[in-house]
């Protein structure tokens, strides 16, 4: 686990962004230095493979994801959603980076969006409210059986999020 990713924007694949978690005395500090308007430069070390290099290989896939994991399953998403069905699935604690990501990021490919929130602190009602293909509920996931109920909704065609959602290219924001 690492407090640090990157995020490509999927309207504009030319501007990355870095998302530094703050999860401890360190990462503390360095969030209050840069919380302020800057365009610092910054040494990056990397690039890691992300754990859906291979994405491209499925037609059908879930993609799961916790915290600020989400950044590459984002990546994946962006990547193959006009290709293929791609379902996620995000365990999140944090509200503030629920609603972050939630109000920046583009949910509008046919699959399921499941975010499970974990956290303690009361969410916004309009999310909890949503009526698109992102869910957000309130709990840990079991994986064990929102997994193959995700595949059998899709399989047997009972499931498919269009059939029972607005798009969320409606507006989350």
């Amino acid at each position: 686990w690492h407090p640090f990713s990157l995020f490509e924007d999927p309207s504009d694949p030319s501007t990355q962004q870095m998302f530094l978690m703050k999860s401890g005395d360190w990462t503390n500090a360095v969030h209050m230095a840069l919380s302020r308007d800057t365009t610092r430069s910054c040494w990056i070390k990397g690039p890691f493979p992300s754990p859906y290099s291979h994405a491209s290989l499925y037609d059908n896939q879930i993609l799961v994801a916790s915290g600020i994991g989400i950044t590459p399953a984002l990546a994946a998403i962006n990547a193959f959603k006009s290709s293929r069905r791609i379902n996620l699935i995000w365990a999140v604690r944090d509200p503030e980076m629920l609603e972050f990501f939630l109000e920046h990021m583009y949910l509008d490919h046919d699959g399921w969006n499941l975010i499970f929130y974990t956290g303690k602190k009361p969410l916004t009602p309009v999310i909890e409210t949503m009526n698109t293909n992102v869910r957000v509920i309130k709990g840990r996931p079991q994986l064990g059986s929102v997994i193959p109920n995700m595949i059998y909704g899709i399989e047997s065609k009972q499931g498919l999020p269009e059939k029972y959602t607005e798009s969320s290219k409606v507006g989350m924001k």
